[in-house]
């Protein structure tokens, strides 16, 4: 009789853990249930509080304008996150591993910055319509951590076609302002620079770079609605061109040749698919770098500025490449610092490289300045004006502008993270993995001659993310 209610003991207990940890998944699926409707929402109204923001766009609403930015949503989207993270902390669900760690240095890091800067209002918040300060910052890490620990399964590949969703609509709305002649729809200030819900240009054309490279990675590796992810290819690289905004090729071109040189190496039975894809994309962003000039000013009769068109920066570097004649000439006269023996030396804000060169020298100043620390979150423009006349809130370079921001410690830890998700990413054999990895290389790359914004950044970290949570699985990719 006692064996037996010993054996019944056991076994009740073996229940109620049983129990308890069931318990324990159920509220942990709960808080995941959370933070991926969190990760879903906050993709979607990142564009969609553009449209609240067009109601102010009129010159003498511009103060309203600038304020009625999408960092809030950011911001709200961070907190909650950060709430979710600890609990998971607390109840011991969520492992800490390197990539935790040197989010937590740069976290800390960037705290130190915030509290050395001159002006520590613009640290915390921001420039107005920029909002890169602390708190931006800091929501950047929680949705990298978040997404590294979130249990996806399947949940990918709902990240990925919201993404190419919206991706969709931003098109359309590109298209609509670039074709259709109506005083009823609001464009950018010139109006052959589609937009579409992204505010700029350039943001716009990073945006699709992502998408280009993200539709043509899922085309290669999915397994169903290959011709659905080459269609989208095609229609997001046309957007991109609409934009005119000609660093995001490169961005393109680099996330090619990676999945080109993937292919080849471990994927032969893929790599005639890219070759197909690559060469279709290249034709497709040729005509209309050359087609959309062609209807705006001989069919449409509008007045383009060729130093805006992707068409007039190709036609510079192939000039600079070559020797011959410039005629940015005129940008140069009345900027500090430059004269005719040297500004041949520097590069034009209306060229291809919008005179980097010639930020770049001065950041390095900045660099100098406050070297293991930086000058603090979007305090750029602040300390560039000590060594110049003109107003920049950028470097134009992610790591040039990182390392005068946040220092060397900074620095260090932004390119920690980097190599950490390069290298767990490049030697993984999950295809997700890989798609992630490509639309990683180009943005990475492009990053050297752009700047890092809100409008956009999620996205990428987002991706950045799948890579640390998928590289030590193996699945495939079904859509």
């Amino acid at each position: 009789m006692r064996k037996k209610n010993k054996k019944k003991s056991k076994n009740n207990n073996e229940l109620q853990k049983q129990e308890k940890l069931k318990k324990k998944e159920l509220k942990k699926n709960k808080i995941d249930k959370v933070n991926f409707a969190v990760i879903i929402s906050l993709m979607i109204l990142l564009p969609l509080w553009q449209l609240v923001r067009m109601q102010f766009a009129g010159i003498d609403r511009i103060d309203l304008y600038q304020k009625c930015h999408c960092g809030y949503i950011l911001w709200v989207a961070g907190s909650i996150l950060l709430v979710t993270y600890i609990i998971n902390l607390v109840k011991k669900r969520t492992k800490i591993d390197k990539i935790d760690i040197i989010m937590y240095a740069f976290s800390l890091v960037i705290l130190i910055s915030t509290l050395l800067a001159d002006d520590k209002n613009l640290a915390f918040f921001g420039i107005v319509d920029r909002y890169e300060g602390i708190f931006s910052l800091l929501s950047y890490n929680i949705l990298i951590l978040t997404v590294k620990n979130l249990p996806l399964k399947n949940r990918y590949i709902t990240i990925i076609n919201t993404f190419m969703a919206l991706g969709l609509v931003q098109s359309l709305i590109a298209i609509i302002q670039c074709f259709v002649r109506s005083d009823y729809i609001l464009r950018f200030s010139y109006p052959f620079m589609a937009n579409a819900l992204c505010g700029n240009p350039n943001y716009l054309g990073s945006y699709m770079m992502i998408l280009t490279i993200l539709s043509m990675a899922m085309y290669l590796f999915s397994e169903k609605y290959n011709r659905m992810y080459f269609a989208f290819t095609l229609i997001f690289i046309f957007t991109l061109v609409l934009a005119q905004s000609t660093t995001p090729l490169l961005g393109v071109a680099v996330g090619t040749l990676f999945l080109l040189i993937y292919n080849f190496t471990k994927h032969r039975d893929l790599f005639k698919k890219t070759l197909l894809i690559s060469f279709v994309s290249a034709i497709v962003a040729l005509i209309s770098i050359y087609g959309t000039v062609y209807i705006y000013t001989d069919i449409y009769h509008m007045r383009v500025y060729k130093n805006y068109t992707i068409k007039s920066d190709i036609t510079q570097m192939f000039n600079r490449v070559f020797g011959l004649e410039d005629d940015d000439s005129e940008y140069f006269k009345n900027i500090e610092g430059v004269t005719p023996e040297n500004q041949d030396s520097l590069i034009t804000d209306q060229s291809f490289y919008s005179s980097r060169l010639f930020i770049w020298n001065i950041s390095g100043k900045i660099i100098s300045d406050r070297f293991f620390f930086g000058c603090g979150p979007d305090n750029f423009a602040l300390n560039f004006q000590k060594h110049s006349t003109l107003y920049v809130d950028r470097a134009h370079n992610v790591y040039i502008h990182i390392f005068a921001t946040l220092g060397l410690f900074g620095f260090v830890c932004y390119m920690a993270l980097l190599i950490n998700t390069f290298i767990k990413g490049i030697f993984s054999k999950n295809k997700i993995t890989i798609v992630c990895l490509a639309v990683f290389m180009a943005y990475v790359i492009q990053a050297f001659f752009s700047v890092n914004v809100i409008e956009v950044l999620p996205y990428f970290y987002i991706l950045l993310g799948i890579i640390l949570a998928t590289y030590d699985k193996e699945e495939r990719i079904y859509s």
